[in-house]
């Protein structure tokens, strides 16, 4: 009987080891047959001669129902009841009792916890409370379309899912579902940074020398910088210099003496102060004598037939000197030339005539000016027939002219006034100016005085 009784042990034991949870136990069953079939077929053949089919029918019904009975399916939190069997060596009849086993399935998760929450580019971490998260995207984030990371407990899940684009204008709802499909809601809330505050700043000039006896004035305009509203004051400094809020500038008016002023300015907003400090210098008027440009003298050489006057004696550089032609009787002026005083050289100048005056610019040294004159016998004789002319009111009057032919009109100095063809044998032109003036046609001289 103990025989079967450790026989029976070993088939519970066996059962209840099997790897699978849910299966049909075959690998024991087979051996707690094996074993009983086998162990009831030779006990019973030595010790009561039983019939060798008897035993063998007995003993496939005993590892039958063993079999059928051993076939278990776990279910979870519930008793299972395994079928121990024997062999009543008294009855010849197997026998059965049931071994209780306890079976208590995993139960299902019920976390339900979002551990982490964050969005790309957030400004510092997020606060998870027991039913909100909140965090903070940078000034001008746009909040309609954020992108989360979120992890959730161990076998929950979250919706909306991590990694889904949400609009957080308003603040979002998560809900995150257990294993057991409990359930915990989560209020998520974006908020967007304020603007970025900049301290504030005045740039420009530090310092303005301005000269004794000024009339009013101003500085150039500063420049204020840093997040607005920024004011501005003046702290110290005299009181003829005060700030210009409107067109951002010092002025200073009229009083200040020689001497240094100082003046403090401070830039003020929510971001904090700057103090600038500005200098305006008063410097004494000095009138720095100009010497007088250097002059030249200007000395008039004796001439024969006639004379030269100037108007100056001394001239500076550049000075217009003036001279008065005064040929004699029957004379006309041939030519004037200025010397180097210094070095008996001639000095080239241009000369521009008006009548009987003849003016140049002073040159840079000291000069002689000489002047010559030629006979005027020869245009004196005016012809009784042919050309004729004579000067009124500046206009020269020419007459007996060769329709088609040339004439000219020339200056003391031989210079051009006019040329040109007649167009008949009389012609008008307008004199330059006062003085002596020669009207050729080719064959005949006229001396004109104007």
């Amino acid at each position: 009987m103990c025989f079967f009784a450790f026989l029976s042990l070993y088939s519970l034991i066996i059962s209840v080891n099997a790897p699978s949870l849910v299966t049909l136990q075959a690998v024991p069953v087979l051996i707690t047959v094996a074993i009983n079939t086998a162990a009831v077929f030779v006990f019973n053949w030595r010790s009561n001669g039983v019939n060798f089919q008897d035993v063998l029918w007995d003993s496939l019904i005993c590892a039958v129902i063993t079999t059928i009975i051993n076939m278990r399916i776990v279910l979870s939190g519930i008793e299972r009841q395994r079928l121990v069997v024997g062999y009543s060596r008294k009855q010849y009849r197997p026998y059965f009792h049931f071994a209780r086993q306890r079976h208590t399935a995993t139960p299902l998760s019920d976390a339900k916890d979002i551990t982490a929450f964050a969005i790309p580019g957030q400004t510092g971490s997020t606060t998870i409370g027991a039913n909100d998260i909140s965090l903070t995207m940078p000034y001008g984030t746009d909040v309609t379309n954020l992108t989360p990371t979120i992890t959730v407990s161990a076998a929950a899940s979250v919706s909306p899912a991590s990694g889904v684009a949400t609009d957080f204008t308003t603040p979002a709802t998560y809900t995150v579902t257990a294993q057991d499909n409990s359930t915990k809601t989560y209020t998520v809330t974006v908020t967007v940074a304020p603007p970025p505050t900049y301290p504030p700043a005045i740039t420009g000039a530090a310092s303005m020398t301005i000269m004794e006896g000024y009339a009013a004035t101003s500085t150039n305009a500063f420049t204020i910088t840093g997040t607005s509203p920024v004011t501005v004051t003046k702290l110290s400094g005299n009181d003829l210099i005060t700030w210009n809020n409107t067109d951002k500038t010092l002025d200073i008016a009229e009083g200040l003496s020689v001497g240094v002023y100082a003046v403090e300015l401070t830039a003020s907003n929510s971001a904090g102060t700057f103090l600038f400090t500005f200098t305006l210098t008063v410097e004494r008027n000095v009138v720095i004598p100009i010497p007088p440009a250097i002059r030249r003298s200007i000395t008039i050489a004796p001439a024969t037939n006639g004379r030269i006057t100037s108007d100056k004696v001394y001239a500076g550089t550049g000075e217009i000197i003036t001279l008065n032609v005064l040929p004699n009787a029957g004379y006309v002026l041939d030519a004037i030339t200025v010397w180097h005083s210094e070095y008996n050289m001639t000095v080239s100048v241009s000369f521009a005539v008006n009548g009987a005056f003849v003016s140049f610019a002073m040159p840079p040294h000291n000069i002689t000016v000489a002047a010559t004159f030629k006979s005027a016998t020869a245009i004196d004789n005016i012809a009784t027939i042919g050309l004729k002319a004579y000067a009124e009111n500046g206009i020269l009057h020419v007459s007996g002219l060769t329709q088609g032919a040339s004439w000219n009109v020339y200056n003391i100095f031989g210079t051009p006034v006019y040329q040109g063809a007649a167009s008949s044998d009389k012609a008008e032109v307008a004199l330059p100016g006062r003085g002596i003036y020669i009207v050729t046609d080719g064959k005949t001289t006229v001396k004109v005085n104007n």
